[in-house]
């Protein structure tokens, strides 16, 4: 049974950078490691946690695999306040727009010469994966503002 992770949790990141490596399982062993670790740091009811060199890897992998960098993007999301999940609800949404017009920019940009390069595709799904990130706790904040 799939466990039900929050979009913008550590473990929903885990799961979405193995996600292009054929899934948690496959993910462990392309890291070398016990088929177990991946799937259980990316549950949030297990305690297992990735080891910091592990998680570059596997963000390595998923990136050489054309799936981004999930867990660089949500470290990147907690590490600025200012305009991520812990900001105000409307500081929050403003940061947003203008990261989702940059992102939409960039992409035009990408898409003038009608072929996006390795260095333009890996760029865009940077952004696009802390686009994501911040899009789910836009998602959170929005449920919990209409509860109050």
């Amino acid at each position: 049974m799939t466990a039900r992770r929050h979009p913008t949790s550590l473990e929903a990141a885990i799961a979405r950078a193995a996600k292009p490596l054929g899934g948690v399982s496959n993910a462990s062993l392309a890291l070398g490691k016990s088929r177990y670790l991946v799937p259980h740091a990316a549950n949030p009811n297990k305690p297992d946690m990735l080891r910091l060199d592990d998680a570059i890897m596997l963000d390595q992998l998923c990136m050489d695999a054309g799936g981004g960098t999930p867990i660089l993007a949500y470290f990147r999301a907690a590490l600025a306040p200012e305009d991520g999940p812990r900001a105000s609800f409307h500081a929050h949404l403003a940061a947003l727009v203008r990261e989702s017009s940059e992102v939409a920019a960039a992409l035009a940009e990408g898409l003038e010469d009608n072929e996006l390069n390795r260095i333009e595709r890996r760029s865009l799904l940077s952004d696009a994966e802390r686009l994501r990130v911040e899009l789910g706790a836009l998602i959170s904040d929005l449920k919990t503002e209409s509860k109050s």
